[in-house]
């Protein structure tokens, strides 16, 4: 998970880092206080951890519930706050984002750039 690396990237490398990041009862081991620290040391803007909140409960309706879908409910609203930066909407037009991705997912093949 990105948030998470991102944490670690921060973090001396030693036997603590585990200790916070490890494990969903470590004290940043859910994704709420990870992106509350990414947040407080200064890792994501205020609009990041904004839309990662509500990707986080977007993530949790699907997890938590049955029979949830995208077109209707508490999904459909949570979604319909979230806001698309406007690189990716001139990216989209030229199909940057895509291979934006693909680098991002594959950032050693080649092929992706």
């Amino acid at each position: 998970m990105l948030i998470c690396d991102a944490i670690a990237a921060f973090l001396i490398d030693n036997k603590s880092v585990e200790k916070l990041l490890a494990g969903f009862n470590a004290p940043l081991g859910s994704l709420s206080t990870r992106i509350a620290a990414c947040h407080a040391l200064g890792l994501i803007t205020d609009e990041e951890a904004k839309q990662s909140d509500i990707l986080r409960k977007v993530r949790n309706e699907f997890a938590h519930k049955i029979e949830v879908t995208f077109e209707n409910g508490a999904v459909k609203d949570l979604c319909n706050n979230l806001s698309v930066p406007e690189l990716d909407k001139e990216a989209k037009s030229t199909g940057q984002i895509r291979k934006s991705l693909d680098a991002a997912i594959n950032p050693h093949d080649k092929q992706a750039e």
